[in-house]
């Protein structure tokens, strides 16, 4: 399947998971989330691909026929382009749980996973919670910052690892700090890497 983005050129779905620091901004949005629409409804989008919330986008919502995906770059904005899809059709449109977008490597022949960078403001006597909520997510630590009375926390961890972590942060600090979660990069995923290696295991055997 090809795709038009909002600069017209075609894509293929190769130029979604190569070269991310100079490549399309589409591979920058690794959380998925599938929508349908009753028969009822007629859909209101026109094009296939629609762009939302600046260079590179927040969201994107890709159309085929009654159904379609929400591609966002965190939590937050797929929250964004579910509003979107609602106002667009009076609320009648279903989702899907959203899933981590994952693809197999096309040189190294491994499944690759997202990880995001982290980075989270609040209050000092909200540190030692927040820290904690990043270790249980197996997070690797990167800078603790003190700024007066408040903390920044900078980190990188798995995106299948933090779906929740933004409503996490809330609770622990009463809706008084911010989390914030981009693509860093793209990684090995470890379990997915270890099921094709036996799969490809059983391929050498028969």
């Amino acid at each position: 399947m090809r795709t038009t983005p909002c600069g017209g050129r075609e894509l293929a779905g190769s130029d979604f998971f190569v070269d991310f620091g100079a490549g399309p901004a589409w591979g920058r949005l690794p959380l998925r989330q599938d929508w349908q629409l009753p028969s009822s409804v007629a859909p209101a989008l026109q094009r296939t691909l629609r762009c939302e919330g600046g260079d590179p986008p927040r969201f994107a919502i890709v159309r085929r026929g009654r159904e379609g995906e929400i591609w966002a770059l965190n939590e937050r904005a797929l929250g964004e382009g579910r509003h979107a899809m609602k106002l667009a059709h009076l609320g009648a449109v279903r989702f899907t749980e959203p899933r981590v977008h994952t693809y197999l490597h096309p040189q190294r022949r491994v499944p690759m996973e997202p990880l995001m960078a982290v980075k989270v403001n609040a209050r000092r006597e909200h540190m030692e919670p927040i820290l904690a909520e990043l270790r249980t997510r197996g997070a690797r630590m990167q800078e603790v910052e003190l700024q007066g009375r408040r903390v920044t926390v900078r980190a990188e961890a798995r995106l299948a690892a933090l779906l929740g972590f933004e409503q996490a942060i809330d609770a622990l600090t009463a809706h008084s700090g911010q989390a914030h979660t981009w693509l860093a990069r793209y990684e090995a995923a470890p379990a997915l890497t270890a099921r094709t290696s036996k799969e490809e295991e059983w391929k050498d055997c028969t």
